[in-house]
Formats: structure tokens, sequence, C-alpha cells
């Protein structure tokens, strides 16, 4: 705070016009944020990855653009590859690890640390017989017992194409439904999914990486593996943007920008 009362600007812009300025995908990002997520089961996942051309099966390039772009919802002729390379994945998981390391050992650091955990899952899906909806059934690989059961409803998703980088990303809100486990006697599953993932817990936010390797299941008959991939996921904790949505619906101080502005930093910095 000055003498005279005020506190300083941040920036130019906020002096002039009383307010902060902000690029068209952050302030479409907050407002879709901001207005869905009206409850903690609503999931907030940015992942990495890259948009293919469906008729080349090339990366998916726009002449026009050459910065980052929110393309529209409908079909662009291209579809979402939520995948990166080996060599990118392990940067990632090389520079998250070096920093959790870094922030252990500095004594004077009062800020949050990094969690780290390292979990081996089974996912199997089971569509419905009533229904398109698709159950989720997670299970532990040494005992082979299911865990639990989700059903996940995509809302919506947010595509951002970023030619001026080397991956593109989406940022999906749905809505995890835990459910009873289903018969699993009486039904077949329709695939699998083996994840080796490290998780990285910080603050209000989770990031993982993946190491998955899938197959298909045809009438209770295994197929054969595809190569595995590598996926990069954000996820932010929909408690915590809850309460500071409140905070900013009554004007007062919130973290609510930060939130937003920190999911996309991470998603571009890849």
């Amino acid at each position: 705070m000055t003498s005279n009362g005020f506190r300083p600007f941040n920036t130019s812009t906020e002096a002039l016009f009383g307010f902060e300025s902000a690029d068209e995908s952050l302030r479409v990002l907050t407002e879709v944020l901001y207005n869905k997520v009206t409850a903690e089961n609503i999931e907030v996942e940015g992942k990495i990855g890259k948009f293919i051309n469906l008729t080349t099966n090339n990366p998916f390039v726009v002449p026009s653009i050459r910065s980052e772009s929110l393309m529209s919802e409908k079909n662009n002729g291209c579809r979402f590859q939520s995948s990166l390379d080996q060599p990118t994945f392990e940067a990632v998981n090389g520079a998250l690890n070096k920093r959790y390391g870094t922030l252990h050992q500095l004594k004077e650091y009062l800020g949050p640390k990094i969690i780290y955990s390292k979990i081996k899952e089974i996912d199997r899906f089971y569509k419905s017989q009533n229904s398109n909806e698709s159950t989720r059934v997670s299970i532990d690989p040494t005992t082979m017992q299911p865990k639990r059961a989700i059903i996940k409803n995509k809302l919506q998703h947010l595509d951002f194409l970023c030619p001026h980088n080397l991956w593109d990303f989406r940022i999906t809100l749905s809505e995890e439904k835990e459910v009873p486990l289903p018969d699993l006697d009486s039904m077949y599953p329709t695939h699998e999914r083996h994840k080796d993932r490290l998780t990285y817990k910080f603050d209000i936010w989770q990031i993982d990486i993946t190491v998955v390797n899938e197959r298909r299941i045809v009438r209770g008959e295994y197929k054969e593996f595809f190569s595995p991939t590598y996926e990069v996921e954000m996820e932010c904790c929909s408690k915590a943007l809850i309460h500071e949505a409140k905070l900013r619906s009554q004007r007062q101080p919130n973290r609510f920008s930060e939130f937003v502005r920190s999911l996309l930093f991470f998603l571009t910095f890849v």
C-alpha cells in the first residue's frame, strides 16, 4: 500500500482500465470452469497430446493459425491423440522428479511440497446393455480383485491447437460417479488398460505420468497388446475451484484466475 492509501498497480492495463487484461483462451476457460464446475464429482482434467488429421493421419494443421488457438467443439476433421513420445514423457517426469527432490531438501521452504506416489492398476471397461454408458472397473494387479467401479460422463471439452509448440492439449470436464460393481461373471469387458503411473500432487494439482498398455477383448478372448502409450495429465481439485468461485462471486479476494492460469501454463509449458 502506498502513502496515499492505494496499492501499486501490477500493470499499466490495470492502472488505465481498473482491471487486468486476459487473452481469449484464458477468458473462455475461466468462464467455462466458473459456470460448470458446480459439484465436487466434476473432474477437470488437462491432457497433452496431438490433433491428428482424419484423412492423412498426420498432425492437424491450419495454415492460417500460427499460435495457440481454441478450436470449435464441432468435428474439424481431426481427432485428439492423448499421448506423447517417449523422450518428451521422460523429460517431463525427469523435471518433476528433480523438482520433487529439490523441494524436499530445502529446509527454509515453507510452501506446499510435492507428494509423490506410484501405482499400478488395471482398468477394464464394460458396456451397459441398456445404455451407451461404459463402466470402468479398476483391478489390483497383484490380487486381481476389483477395487471400484466408476461411470464417467463427458460434459464438455476445450481443444487447444498449438502450432508453435510440439504438442496440443485438451481440457475435459467430466462427471464421475462411483457405482456398484457390475456382475463380472455374466459380462465381458470390451478392453482393458494396464497402467503404470507416477503421481505428483502439489497444492490443488495432481499430475499423472502414465505408461499404458492396452488391448481389446472380444467375447472373453484377450487379444495382443497394442504398443505402449505415454500419457501426461493434470487434474485440478474441484472442491478448491468451487470455493474460489464462491469467493469470486462475492467479490472477495480469491485465487480462481490464478488456478486457471496455472492450468494453462503447465499444459503449454510441456
